[in-house]
């Protein structure tokens, strides 16, 4: 009777477990659906520029005009993303659902990771991998990262954590005696194929993986064989990498070093990076926090601490540990070097699934003793998220209020004040709820109230970016962009030219208009040119497109105004600004 109710728990279990990790795609494909069909941004033109070239092609090019050969990273999300024009066609949503096609991939990888290097195997280890999936897909900057075209933020995610995962899997192993040496050649195997793999989407964070594991696993007590073996396996990767990057470089007559000039120029650059720049630091950081949930890191770092202590206590080096020296390194390192971006910190994503698997390996009756506090769970989540709402988009407020204060001379203490008031709000609520968790509710420790909290922010945080109205991710807070590049196309005539951002010369689609490089944007000498110039159109920018300095030069150089306001028309479109030529009917098209 025991052994037929074990099994009928254990069907029990999967069924719930296969509905949970359901309800997380579906989720996940439901909040992405929304930001894969917003205007393309401009720092998402470099990576669609690749493919659109590598599909009409087979070469990728840099969007820039002359189109430049890409030649920073290896090929492969160039080859894949043309792939999916091949399927869908050439569009942005067809390069966006690519990316949101590796999000479902990282979530059944998560669901699959936490199982197999869970502690113990109960039947409910597969409902707790199946909750940390659903915890993972509801967080905003998975579902609003994948859609963006890029492949640090897509195809490098499921890529690096399979490199990860199949290191995880090798070393957790590593201590078990009746492990057989065929076992360890599969794992190996793994390594290194998974190892090869990622140095084809990008060659310069998995080998700082790579050395980071060797020599974690090196300085433990595992068997010598072993350790020797994971080694040759990185190097049977990297080696492989070589040969088949050799291989087709020779045939598609491409030169094979550019990618490993940039890896070293990279470096270079990192090992100068100045440090003296505190500012940049901290809003790199907040940002950050914010878009992969301040709760949850907090947990994670408090947490992954206790796998480095039983690391140094018992010389042991367990997956946990790889997941959180991963996820750490590569969270705190591209902070300080890479920042965010247009917006969004894309060099981080590849990051959090290493940390929820972590967390997953660190705390694994975390869900367990959430279940057992019932309706008082439901309540600390709904409310965290009553806080968060209170907050507002914060994100919002450093991407757009403050840049806007900036370039038009607001001050910046009463632009903000309002939203710092909503925060100061939310601040003080989450101070109430998190004294009533951790004195009436029967979860009274630290970690499962930073559970419940993050729980309820990706809540609120996902909701209130599904419903925005306005870009979420790069450019955060753009509107418009349909409407302007409209504007701008209808005052256009053969053969004129147009001052605009890239992402309005790209859906122009006129031979006339041309990319623009930043510096040009504040050369007061050829902007001065350029609009004088009879055959210029229209001039277009907008506060989240531009860099401060550009916007704020366009929106104020008196000498510029003048120019602007004698011979244009000013028009505000969502939050672009947009100068149209005057032009007097019935003369020739040279006299404006």
């Amino acid at each position: 009777m025991r052994e037929i109710a074990e099994r009928d728990g254990g069907a029990r279990s999967r069924i719930a477990a296969a509905v949970i990790l359901a309800a997380a795609t579906a989720l996940y494909l439901s909040l992405s659906i929304r930001p894969a069909h917003q205007p393309i941004a401009r720092m998402e033109l470099w990576c669609m520029g690749e493919a659109d070239s590598y599909h009409r092609e087979g070469v990728p090019k840099w969007y820039v005009k002359p189109w430049k050969f890409f030649n920073q990273q290896p090929h492969l999300y160039p080859m894949l993303t043309s792939a999916a024009f091949g399927i869908f066609g050439e569009s942005v949503p067809a390069a966006r659902g690519f990316g949101v096609l590796c999000g479902g991939i990282t979530i059944l990888m998560i669901y699959l990771m936490v199982k197999s290097l869970g502690r113990g195997d109960s039947p409910g280890r597969g409902i707790e991998a199946a909750l940390w999936a659903l915890f993972y897909a509801a967080c905003p900057g998975v579902i609003h990262g994948f859609p963006i075209i890029d492949l640090d933020n897509s195809l490098l995610v499921p890529a690096n954590t399979l490199f990860c995962w199949m290191c995880a899997l090798y070393v957790s192993r590593a201590y078990d005696p009746a492990d057989s040496s065929r076992d360890d050649a599969w794992r190996a195997a793994g390594v290194a194929a998974s190892f090869a793999l990622a140095l084809w989407v990008k060659i310069t964070t998995p080998p700082v993986l790579a050395v980071m594991f060797l020599a974690a696993f090196a300085s433990s007590d595992a068997d010598k064989r072993r350790r020797s073996a994971f080694a040759a396996a990185l190097a049977a990767g990297f080696l492989a990498f070589l040969a088949s990057w050799y291989v087709y470089c020779s045939f598609k007559h491409f030169p094979f070093m550019p990618p490993f000039e940039y890896a070293v120029s990279q470096l270079n650059a990192t090992s100068n990076y100045p440090a003296s720049r505190p500012f940049t630091m901290i809003s790199n950081a907040v940002q950050t926090l914010l878009w992969f949930n301040p709760f949850f890191l907090i947990l994670f770092f408090a947490a992954g601490a206790g796998s480095v202590v039983r690391m140094v206590r018992t010389r042991r080096v367990g997956g946990d540990l790889l997941m959180y020296a991963g996820g750490a390194v590569v969270f705190g390192g591209y902070i300080v070097v890479g920042g965010a971006i247009s917006g969004y910190p894309k060099y981080v994503s590849p990051a959090f699934p290493l940390m929820v698997v972590c967390a997953a390996a660190a705390l694994p009756d975390a869900w367990r003793g959430v279940a057992k506090s019932g309706a008082a769970a439901v309540g600390i989540i709904a409310g965290a998220a009553a806080a968060q709402l209170v907050a507002g988009d914060v994100i919002f407020l450093l991407r757009y209020t403050l840049k806007a204060a900036l370039v038009h001379g607001t001050p910046v203490l009463s632009a903000v004040s309002a939203p710092a008031m909503r925060i100061a709000a939310a601040a003080a609520i989450y101070g109430i709820v998190f004294a009533v968790c951790m004195k009436y509710v029967t979860v009274k420790n630290f970690g499962a109230c930073m559970l419940l909290f993050a729980a309820g922010y990706s809540v609120a945080v996902s909701g209130q970016f599904a419903t925005a109205g306005y870009n979420v991710g790069y450019n955060h807070g753009l509107t418009g962009t349909e409407a302007a590049t409209a504007l701008v196309k209808s005052n256009i005539r053969p053969g004129d030219k147009a001052i605009a951002p890239a992402e309005i010369v790209y859906y122009l689609h006129a031979p006339g208009v041309k990319y623009m490089d930043d510096r040009r944007w504040t050369d007061r000498a050829y902007m001065y040119s350029r609009i004088i110039d009879p055959s210029n159109a229209a001039v277009a920018y907008s506060v989240p497109t531009n860099a401060i300095d550009e916007a704020k030069f366009a929106a104020s150089d008196e000498g510029l105004l003048h120019l602007l306001q004698n011979n244009y028309t000013r028009k505000t479109v969502g939050s672009y600004t947009v100068w149209i030529r005057k032009r007097i009917t019935g003369l020739p098209r040279n006299n404006p």
